[in-house]
């Protein structure tokens, strides 16, 4: 596989952050330190569009999501390429669920009364432990910057693990009702047998007005697709 393709399959399996529930309530840009995969990332959010970039091994790479669409747009700059997937099926999916299974998969949610300052900002902090899961998540969310790394549409948010967790709280309707003034995390730490790790955190938190071109394919952009999924005939 190409170079250039590392950086894209790096945001992509970066499931706590590539699939937001709306950033509804914060229009601006976050910086995180991503310390599971020793990267820094920056992304812009702007109502249901998030936009993610990320350097690796020399490469640039731009990730934009829009949660309203169910898609994602992973853009390769250097060399002018793009390449969309649809999530729609998936999340239609997600959301035709039963009741009592959605019930079921809901991560338990305690709140430990801890507060931490992270980028600035107050944070409190959760415990989330998942269904059958040895591991919890420790989560510092602020309120009032509506939700986000925890979306429906993620299809790597499935396997076992802390994005499991994360994921289906948003498909569960309990969730919004608990926090009905957002839940946006920015701090996550993982926790099993005894020993912890920080995944990611935020390093500054900037509000600002973004221009919907932020968000968009620049003009003179080649569509793409990825070598191992050849196009059907």
């Amino acid at each position: 596989m190409p170079q250039s393709y590392r950086p894209l399959l790096a945001l992509a399996a970066l499931g706590l952050c590539a699939a937001p529930l709306a950033a509804q309530g914060f229009e601006g840009v976050v910086t995180w330190k991503v310390t599971a995969m020793g990267r820094d990332m920056t992304q812009y959010y702007k109502g249901s569009q998030v936009r993610t970039e990320m350097e690796q091994e020399g490469h640039h790479a731009v990730m934009l999501m829009d949660n309203a669409s169910s898609k994602w747009t992973m853009i390769v700059p250097e060399q002018k390429m793009y390449m969309t997937m649809d999530f729609k099926t998936m999340s239609e999916r997600a959301k035709g669920m039963k009741k009592d299974e959605l019930a079921t998969a809901q991560p338990k949610v305690t709140k430990t009364g801890k507060t931490e300052t992270v980028a600035g900002r107050t944070c409190e902090v959760y415990d989330i432990q998942g269904q059958n899961d040895p591991e919890t998540m420790e989560v510092c969310a602020v309120h009032g910057m509506g939700y986000f790394l925890m979306g429906s549409a993620n299809p790597m948010a499935r396997r076992p693990g802390p994005n499991t967790m994360m994921t289906d709280m948003a498909q569960n309707p309990a969730f919004h009702e608990m926090f009905k003034d957002g839940f946006f995390p920015l701090k996550l730490t993982r926790i099993q047998g005894g020993k912890s790790e920080v995944m990611m955190v935020a390093t500054s938190i900037t509000p600002k007005s973004l221009d919907a071109s932020e968000f968009t394919v620049p003009a003179g952009y080649t569509e793409m697709r990825m070598p191992m999924m050849p196009q059907r005939p």
